[in-house]
């Protein structure tokens, strides 16, 4: 009796210094997150001023990100390793570790943009905001939306969030695709007012903001996982079995 009361007591400690690691996770994460999403207002607001030290900001402010991916990983392992959590406390780490992967690549992203804008005023001496501005701020602001959702849902373990994020993704993608495909038909327009860079370099920031918008699709998963234990594979095996398999159209990328 006596063991087992001792061997209770310890699972108590474990679980309450579990959840200050837990705590102290998802305040990095939401540093990290936060800080993804800042850099990538900053990038595509500098689109309309054409402010290259705000991108160059950008561009240095990604180690900052990186560094936290870097902390909160090391968090998770130390976790994993001293307190050796059960059930959805270990499911909660494990989604934590691939989480950061997906905001780190957001990061990534804004720096793209923040690259392009570069490009465009140093190499191609652009002086004019590039065709389709007000979209891509229109993209960029849903893509915002859909982090603020993602955090408040991590914070509150809502698995919800899928189908919220799930379908402004997929009016994110239907504005991204449109404006592109738009783009590509000014090109054969007699009346061309852009130079063809312009029109390349617009529909390549087009592509990056959607590439946000499918790493977002990731983090709602996620959070799926962590509310629910069904795993991204799984509930991708569903819904195609339901006929909705163009949910899942959006790519996983494997490099930066």
């Amino acid at each position: 009796m006596a063991t087992k009361k001792s061997e209770s007591s310890e699972r108590s400690l474990e679980n309450y210094l579990y959840s200050s690691d837990k705590a102290r996770m998802y305040a990095l994460v939401q540093q990290m997150t936060i800080g993804a999403r800042e850099a990538l207002a900053k990038a595509v607001a500098g689109l309309r001023t054409l402010d290259v030290g705000a991108e160059e900001d950008v561009i240095c402010g990604d180690d900052a990100i990186d560094e936290l991916e870097e902390q909160i990983d090391q968090e998770c392992l130390y976790s994993i390793a001293m307190r050796q959590p059960m059930r959805e406390d270990l499911r909660y780490v494990y989604a934590v570790m691939k989480i950061i992967t997906d905001i780190e690549r957001i990061g990534d992203q804004a720096v793209n943009v923040a690259e392009r804008l570069k490009e465009y005023v140093n190499d191609y001496h652009g002086r004019a905001p590039l065709p389709k501005i007000d979209d891509l701020l229109d993209v960029s602001r849903r893509c915002s939306e859909m982090i603020d959702d993602f955090l408040l849902a991590l914070d509150k373990e809502d698995g919800g969030v899928l189908a919220v994020i799930r379908e402004k993704r997929r009016e994110t993608v239907r504005i991204c695709r449109k404006c592109a495909e738009s783009l590509m038909q000014r090109l054969s327009s007699p009346y061309l007012a852009e130079t063809p860079a312009e029109i390349f370099i617009a529909i390549d920031l087009f592509r990056h903001l959607k590439r946000v918008a499918d790493h977002l699709m990731n983090l709602g998963e996620k959070v799926y996982f962590i509310a629910t234990g069904v795993s991204p594979l799984t509930l991708k095996r569903q819904l195609v079995s339901q006929g909705c398999s163009h949910e899942y159209s959006h790519p996983t990328e494997s490099a930066k």
